[in-house]
């Protein structure tokens, strides 16, 4: 598939992004998740594409027992991930300044994926 060439609803960068029940296979630490033209899209720290699916075919949710800086990604018919979206050069931070930083992005990727989810539903 072509690049997009759309500003993106929502760019991610220093996602850590894992896959299977629960995300505990890693897959990348430095990678990123955009959100674009009704798709979204996982890449690895090298910028190939991990997985893609329409808005309207993902769910999302908060990992509880993260205090909410990890999110649970399911794309199309059940490929799971999870995702840990850092905010700015927090990357690098560790323990509650980490869990933080991860409770910020994660939170601004959920609410950009649901305004997305919302404008392409009547499509």
């Amino acid at each position: 598939m072509p690049p997009h060439q759309g500003k993106p609803a929502f760019e991610g960068t220093h996602v850590q992004i894992g896959a299977g029940l629960g995300g505990m296979k890693p897959l990348t630490q430095n990678g990123k998740v955009h959100i674009v033209e009704g798709e979204l899209v996982l890449y690895s720290s090298h910028g190939q594409v991990i997985d893609r699916a329409p808005v309207t075919a993902v769910s999302a949710r908060k990992a509880w027992y993260t205090m909410g800086s990890v999110a649970f990604v399911t794309l199309g018919e059940g490929r799971r991930y999870s995702v840990a979206v850092k905010v700015g050069g927090a990357y690098l931070l560790a323990g509650t300044a980490c869990v933080l930083t991860g409770r910020a992005g994660n939170k601004r990727f959920l609410r950009a994926l649901k305004e997305e989810q919302h404008r392409y539903a009547d499509r």
